[in-house]
């Protein structure tokens, strides 16, 4: 009888002991935690809107006049924005740092204005377009001579969808 007890209490103390031991045994690894970075759509929109056509349209000094190669320009980017007819667009004006700031802002907006028109008259709806002037505030190049001027007399697209 004493050896049956031994052996009901080493079987119990065997079922106890063998998860502890396997546990140790065991190498435990934690998982990193994963995270999903989502890309807010308008910077999405505007990545794909430039590398598809370009946001930009480039003016001569002192002009708001639409040259043939801005033209173009602006047919390309009418039919990028007809084709994603959830989006809207900001066109925003800008100046090189020659000429006092009431100046710039007046010939930015002269050549926003000047560009909404080209893309109305392209099929783009007058409601998904907005017009805006920063003059020679945000310059595209903060570097000074006829190649920076050259690149600051410019109209940028920044493309927003349509919520």
């Amino acid at each position: 009888m004493q050896k049956e007890v031994i052996q009901v209490i080493s079987g119990i103390l065997l079922l106890i002991a063998l998860p502890m031991l396997a546990s140790c045994c065991v190498k435990k690894t934690i998982a990193a935690p994963t995270y999903i970075v989502k890309v807010p759509d308008s910077l999405e929109l505007n990545g794909k809107f430039e590398a598809e056509v370009g946001n930009k349209i480039y003016f001569g000094a002192g002009s708001s006049n639409l040259s043939l190669d801005a033209k173009r320009q602006i047919e390309r980017q009418a039919d990028w924005l007809i084709k994603h007819s959830n989006t809207e667009v900001i066109v925003d004006g800008h100046c090189d740092e020659r000429g006092g700031a009431d100046y710039n802002l007046n010939l930015g907006l002269k050549r926003s204005e000047n560009t909404k028109a080209y893309l109305i008259k392209s099929g783009v709806a007058r409601s998904r377009i907005q017009i805006s002037s920063s003059g020679k505030l945000a310059e595209q190049t903060n570097k000074y001579g006829p190649d920076s001027w050259e690149r600051n007399r410019v109209v940028t697209l920044t493309i927003r969808k349509i919520e």
